[in-house]
């Protein structure tokens, strides 16, 4: 039976990962859904400004990738909005669809 260093992954110990693999445990927190939070925020806000609402009432539908920064989509009175942020999270746009 083989010896083994401690610490050592419970995958690689049964064989499904190689010692040079990054497992998704092992990897950095994710900066993309940091991003994506940060920009929800700021066009719910924004959103909540400019049609004079309380931000609780506004919903985000889905956010996403786009360019440098973001495209958050969000609800509020059943209607539609589409917001996109730059790579600081600034608003760059806020229209109804």
């Amino acid at each position: 039976m083989k010896k083994f260093a401690w610490p050592m992954s419970l995958a690689l110990l049964a064989g499904c990962a190689s010692p040079g693999m990054q497992l998704q445990s092992q990897r950095p927190a994710a900066a993309p859904t940091e991003a994506g939070a940060a920009a929800t925020e700021a066009c719910k806000s924004a959103l909540a400004l400019r049609t004079g609402t309380n931000a609780v009432y506004v919903l985000p539908l889905s956010h996403a990738p786009y360019g440098q920064g973001q495209e958050v989509f969000l609800s509020l009175n059943q209607a539609q909005w589409l917001c996109t942020t730059d790579a600081r999270g600034n608003v760059n746009r806020l229209e109804r669809r």
